[in-house]
């Protein structure tokens, strides 16, 4: 893609998607460093990490959710109209029927939203094992102090 051409909206919003995937994956190593030099660190990290996770879940769902409103009308559908797809150009008249037909939310995406919740939990515990198990008995450490 040149330099000068602008981007489209479908782009902004598959990037802004990809930094909420990265925010999921980088927040629990963040806290993990955060938190470590605390006492109960083990019950600390677990909770900050449940938080940070959920709160990031939250946001990719209303995200997602957004998002089906913000390219629609970048299409030009207008659902205020008497005409909704008067706006809207021949080319992008699928692309619209699309958007509308995955736009209501449903039970499908809240099951999918508890699906990136759960495996989001499952990858802080694992880093947590790895960090505080794993790698120290590879370094030779004795864990059992």
């Amino acid at each position: 893609m040149p330099i000068n051409e602008p981007l489209n909206v479908p782009q902004i919003v598959s990037y802004i998607n990809i930094l909420f995937c990265v925010a999921l994956f980088v927040a629990p190593i963040i806290a993990y460093f955060s938190l470590r030099r605390f006492r109960h660190f083990g019950w600390y990290y677990m909770l900050v990490t449940l938080i940070l996770s959920a709160m990031i879940t939250l946001g990719f769902s209303w995200f997602d959710d957004y998002t089906i409103s913000l390219q629609l009308a970048y299409y030009g559908y207008d659902a205020n109209q008497v005409n909704e797809f008067v706006n809207v150009a021949p080319e992008n008249m699928e692309k619209v029927g699309m958007l509308l037909d995955c736009g209501h939310v449903d039970i499908k995406t809240g099951i999918v939203n508890l699906v990136i919740f759960g495996a989001s939990i499952a990858y802080d515990f694992f880093l947590f094992v790895l960090f505080n198990v794993l790698y120290p008995m590879f370094r030779g450490d004795d864990i059992t102090e």
